[in-house]
């Protein structure tokens, strides 16, 4: 994935935990997606961050799933394949 350009080495994600960020008001956290080379292991890492950033699966309005989608689009996750 990474001579695709897909995925960097090292890439850090931005949403997620692991480190924090101030940027326009908003705290940004990042998650190394750097070893993801599928979808499957791209969410499984962002939303093991997700939930250690304190946002259970159960957390009212789908804010757990709502979260977990904003990070993998910004990061292009869905352009990795699935399997």
């Amino acid at each position: 994935m990474q001579a695709s350009g897909i995925l960097d080495k090292k890439r850090m994600i931005a949403g997620a935990g692991g480190g924090t960020k101030k940027a326009g008001g908003e705290q940004k956290t990042f998650v190394d997606l750097s070893e993801a080379t599928t979808q499957v292991q791209a969410f499984t890492a962002i939303e093991k961050q997700v939930l250690a950033n304190g946002i259970a699966k159960t957390a009212p309005f789908g804010q757990f799933n709502k979260e977990v989608t904003k990070i993998a689009k910004e990061n292009g996750v869905f352009e990795l394949p699935v399997e």
